[in-house]
């Protein structure tokens, strides 16, 4: 588990939910992301900053959105 993305996660669970995320939720979220990421050919492994891993975020938001508008709009 890619440990950059692994904190971020936790971060992301504790803004939501307001406390420590479970090892569990952490996986589950990491696993989804990998995921999502690698159906648009990105490695998660290959995020070595915090800055890598939002231009990751933001291309693979870009990718999905556009695919959804495609879609329904």
């Amino acid at each position: 588990m890619n440990p950059i993305v692994k904190k971020f996660l936790q971060k992301q669970i504790f803004k939501q939910k307001g406390a420590i995320g479970s090892a569990k939720s952490v996986e589950f979220a990491y696993n989804a992301l990998e995921t999502r990421m690698k159906n648009l050919g990105l490695d998660i492994n290959l995020i070595k900053t915090e800055k890598d891993l939002n231009q990751a975020l933001g291309f693979v938001k870009n990718i999905e959105d556009q695919v959804f508008a495609k879609k329904f709009g």
